[in-house]
């Protein structure tokens, strides 16, 4: 399969981008584009002309590129890239391969380009140009990241048409098909436009011409206000903030393409507070769009939307600086060194220093963090967080800056500080196996200050644990009205598969919001009790499986189907779709390996029952690990230890287990049960001296069983004062244990 496309392929790309635009306004669309919105709407019109939206994505001009193709070159850890123009064609060589650019792909503070290949794909560029600094870039300076590589500009996670198209355009269709691995991707309007946030505007553009009716694009929300702020309930509140998180949110699609009338729980699985996205407190670690920090807030609690602080249209902030703050606090309160502790109009003093300090991604771009915290210095150095204070205070202590802020409050009694962290704290004793963990956590959950969100992600880290307690408060979860508490608990009970009995989960399955219907068949797939014949879950276990196929293009679709297909004993067409998940990401040491697994569990069910299927399994499962084994990943020396682990299941197959094993430890030297069950191998192999070596390690590595293993190969090979030493080191630690007291006797027998 080629990954190189020359200009013949260009040029047919960009006939076909005018060729879909024109479609905008067309009979058969609902949508009409922005132009047509101008008419009417000028003034918002103008806004969005000058905003990030309109210049989310373009056809490439003298205008809208700003990257230097004067013949510029960049060199990347060897990979050769050069910027130059063909004529009209913008176009970057890459290795000596030459590919025009289709589109610009933002334009501040950088600005990516869009270039295409196999299936007509495109794919966003990891050589970016910086606009503020006027030069080229990697997204990825300090690794290599050569082709096959997971960060290489052509592979999966930097394509367009899945990761960033229907955010960067109005009205897309993916068109993605398996079978061809290719996609026919078509949008209504190149870039985000008006409709991309209020929908097609076919039926209120007709309403504004005959004024027949009422407007389609208004909604009578009536509610109540919130006591106490003056502002709508959830309703109206949550369809706005819920807009912006289509795109604004890190999240999974749970359908092809976005339907305005829909929910977004209906839609989108958003992300909980995950260590891999964010710090322990809840601050943004990796990129993740802002609705999740945003709904952690307290100012989400009391009823702020975006556009409270963002013109909807340019996305603007509406004031600079504190003046945008003092709209709803108090300036004589907040706005003074009493509060900030810093000289008025310095940067120190700003609100969002200290409230919304900002995390850079993409080498060149800060953005704020929208969870708008409170400091809190020695939590933070507790949880590894990053801590606001020590970024213009390096050289003070945590405890220093939490006096200082403690003297500043003191210093101003108008300021009402509701600053337990509760669920921050729970999480960190939670992680650290602290007693009081569970009674932490259970003062987070019933806490009214903490977010649903925190509470959500605070329940799925319970299943981490294996107390009773831990098992009552997600079972608690579970009654909750908020779909990130439920799915929070769905989560955790997944974990504890083989501890406790089956749940009945049929509430879940004919929940209201699909989110949690997705969650509740992942968790009663892991159990693997539920009667997917009934009425009552068949429905939902269909929409499981339209929502991954929704997403056929990338490979864990295929990996949860395979599981599904697995959990109903269909080992056929389980497989089926493990093989479609490592022929779209062949390079994926992970992903041979979960289907070596899956392989080796089915053979394991035919074991008794039918040994040509056993066999059949058995093998297909070895050629899988080996897939695995021999591609370059981080993850090696766990695949070896398991592909060690499967061929020690034939006794026929021990030297090899063996010499595999040992490559784990090799691979791992740090890893005490690695160590250990390789010099079982070669223990089991009578290879005495080998088997010392890694037992030793092992125990070294501080292994109890390793120095049991040890003791009974000094017995084996009639080295008895050693195993007398050895037993007595051991008796001395586990004085209780009965088999090193009859393992004694013997050894004495022997001297």
């Amino acid at each position: 399969m080629t990954f190189f496309v020359r200009g013949f392929r260009t040029w047919c790309i960009g006939i076909i981008a005018v060729l879909v635009l024109s479609k905008c306004g067309s009979p058969a669309s609902q949508y009409v584009g922005s132009a047509t919105c101008s008419s009417c709407h000028a003034s918002e019109y103008a806004a969005w002309e000058s905003s990030d939206h309109m210049r989310a994505m373009q056809l490439p001009t003298s205008e809208t590129v700003l990257g230097d193709f004067d013949e510029a070159e960049f060199d990347h850890f060897g990979d050769q890239y050069a910027f130059t123009k063909r004529d009209s064609t913008f176009v970057v060589v890459y290795n000596g391969d030459s590919l025009g650019v289709s589109y610009t792909f933002g334009h501040f503070p950088l600005q990516q380009y869009l270039l295409p290949v196999h299936g007509s794909r495109m794919q966003a560029l990891t050589v970016a140009w910086d606009v503020i600094g006027k030069k080229w870039y990697s997204l990825y300076p300090d690794e290599p990241t050569p082709e096959g590589d997971a960060l290489n500009w052509k592979s999966a996670h930097l394509n367009w048409n899945y990761m960033c198209s229907d955010c960067h355009s109005t009205g897309l269709k993916r068109g993605y098909d398996l079978a061809t691995d290719s996609y026919e991707t078509s949008w209504e309007e190149l870039t985000v436009g008006c409709e991309a946030c209020h929908g097609p505007g076919r039926d209120h553009s007709d309403w504004a011409e005959t004024q027949n009716g009422a407007d389609p694009f208004v909604t009578a929300v009536k509610e109540d206000v919130v006591p106490g702020v003056g502002r709508p309930t959830t309703r109206a509140l949550e369809v706005e903030v819920n807009m912006c998180a289509r795109c604004h949110s890190r999240r999974v699609g749970l359908a092809e393409s976005f339907d305005h009338e829909a929910e977004y729980l209906d839609q989108y699985a958003p992300s909980l507070l995950e260590d891999s996205l964010y710090f322990g407190d809840g601050q943004i670690r990796e990129e993740v769009y802002v609705y999740a920090s945003f709904l952690q807030s307290k100012m989400a609690q009391k009823g702020v939307t975006c556009s409270d602080c963002h013109d909807a249209h340019s996305g603007q902030l509406k004031r600079i600086g504190n003046a945008l703050c003092v709209d709803c606090h108090a300036s004589e309160v907040f706005d003074t060194s009493i509060h900030t502790g810093h000289i008025p109009d310095t940067e120190a003093a700003q609100c969002v220093t200290c409230h919304m300090p900002a995390r850079t991604y993409m080498g060149v771009d800060p953005r704020r963090d929208h969870r708008f915290g409170i400091p809190d210095p020695v939590l933070s150095k507790d949880l590894g967080s990053p801590d606001v204070c020590a970024s213009c205070h390096p050289n003070r202590s945590a405890s220093w800056a939490n006096q200082t802020i403690s003297v500043l409050r003191s210093s101003n009694p108008a300021v009402n500080i509701e600053h337990q962290n509760t669920v921050a704290r729970a999480a960190k004793a939670l992680s650290l196996g602290e007693q009081n963990a569970l009674e932490l956590a259970q003062a987070a959950l019933t806490d009214s200050s903490a977010s649903r969100l925190s509470k959500g992600s605070l329940l799925s880290r319970l299943g981490r644990s294996v107390d009773p307690e831990a098992v009552r408060l997600v079972m608690i979860g579970l009654q909750s009205d908020s779909e990130f508490e439920i799915v929070g608990a769905l989560r955790a009970l997944r974990e504890w598969v083989g501890m406790l009995p089956g749940p009945d989960l049929s509430a879940f399955l004919q929940h209201g919001t699909r989110w949690v219907r997705m969650e509740a068949v992942a968790t009663a797939l892991t159990f693997g009790t539920t009667d997917w014949s009934a009425t009552s879950s068949s429905g939902a276990l269909k929409e499981y499986v339209d929502s991954q196929h929704a997403v056929s293009e990338r490979p864990e679709a295929h990996v949860n189907l395979g599981r599904m297909n697995e959990s109903l004993n269909q080992f056929e067409l389980a497989d089926r779709e493990f093989t479609w998940a490592v022929q779209i990401d062949s390079n994926s040491a992970d992903l041979w390996m979960e289907m070596a697994l899956f392989r080796g569990r089915a053979a394991q069910t035919f074991q008794n029952t039918d040994p040509a299927a056993y066999i059949n399994w058995r093998r297909k499962a070895e050629e899988s690990f080996r897939k695995a084994a021999f591609l370059p990943s981080p993850i090696r020396s766990d695949v070896l230890y398991l592909f060690g682990l499967f061929l020690a299941e034939d006794p026929t197959r021990m030297p090899d287990a063996a010499i595999v094993l040992k490559e784990a430890v090799r691979l791992d030297p740090v890893h005490a049960r690695k160590a250990y069950n390789a010099g079982l191998a070669f223990q089991q192999m009578k290879e005495a001296s080998e088997a010392e070596i890694l037992l030793k390690s092992a125990a070294v590595l501080g292994m109890s069983e390793a120095r049991d293993a040890l003791v009974i190969l000094y017995m084996q090979t009639g080295r008895w004062l050693d195993a007398n030493s050895l037993n007595e080191e051991l008796l001395v630690e586990f004085p209780n244990r009965t088999e090193l007291m009859e393992r004694a006797a013997y050894i004495s027998s022997q001297l």
